[in-house]
């Protein structure tokens, strides 16, 4: 359901980890404790394993026709113009922050969707909850999120482990979301 299995090597987790690392300085504090970095693929400076992993993800989850479906006027206008905003970013949630509970915007006649990678998680606190369910997260791995229907969030780390993810966003129809949710994606 929302557990996915592995996406990436431990040199690809280890390598992104040393890019977040150089890079923390010029993340974007979106509020205490949470910051990001929203991916654009003109930038040269994003790693190339950002783009890797988006696409085996693509190919295991037969979405490869949706790949661009958040270029889209409805967020553009929503968004004050800003494209890319809730496309794909990082988002490392330090000890002490979490998540809040909330449910994101839906494009209409499309149903938002999330694919969260896992390179670091806490080791204590910051349980996952989609909807009622507690997700069980683990590095290397990725999880489906159907965001714009269950209510999402994070329990407060503990520690002094981050948690630092990759979310991948799509605007699929309720068809293909459903049938993501039934099923485990099979190997590449």
């Amino acid at each position: 359901m929302y557990d996915r299995g592995e996406i990436m090597t431990e040199e690809e987790r280890l390598g992104f980890l040393d890019w977040v690392c150089s890079r923390y300085c010029n993340l974007t504090a979106h509020r205490k404790g949470l910051i990001g970095y929203t991916f654009v693929k003109e930038d040269p400076d994003v790693p190339q394993v950002v783009w890797t992993i988006l696409e085996r993800i693509l190919k295991k989850e037969g979405l490869v026709e949706y790949k661009d479906s958040y270029d889209d006027a409805f967020f553009k206008r929503i968004h004050g113009g800003k494209t890319g905003v809730y496309r794909d970013h990082v988002a490392v949630i330090l000890p002490g922050a979490n998540i809040n509970r909330h449910t994101d915007v839906n494009q209409p006649g499309r149903v938002h969707a999330r694919f969260n990678v896992f390179f670091q998680v806490p080791t204590k606190g910051g349980r996952t909850f989609y909807g009622k369910d507690v997700v069980e997260i683990k590095e290397r791995g990725y999880v489906l999120c159907r965001s714009g229907i269950d209510t999402h969030w994070t329990e407060v780390i503990l520690g002094d482990r981050p948690r630092i993810t990759i979310s991948y966003g799509f605007q699929l129809p309720i068809e293909v979301l459903n049938n993501l949710y039934k099923q485990v994606p099979q190997d590449l």
